[in-house]
């Protein structure tokens, strides 16, 4: 592996290209990966638990951290 290339100013050298939707599609399916929406909220989250973290468990972490 070489260096970069660095520009006038001795930082790395950048490039900027636009890709169409279909070569973004290629390069995903090629590194077997996918353009994925995150899931906004787990189906097995537990709400009851959820709260006792947020109202016992979290404030003695942040004044511990404090």
């Amino acid at each position: 592996m070489g260096y970069p290339e660095m520009s006038a100013s001795g930082q790395p050298a950048t490039y900027s290209y636009a890709i169409t939707l279909q070569e973004l599609s290629k390069y995903l399916k090629k590194w077997n990966s996918t353009p994925q929406k995150t899931i906004s909220r787990t189906y097995q989250r537990d709400e009851v638990r959820v709260m006792k973290w947020l109202n016992e468990e979290y404030p003695a972490i942040e004044a511990k951290a404090q």
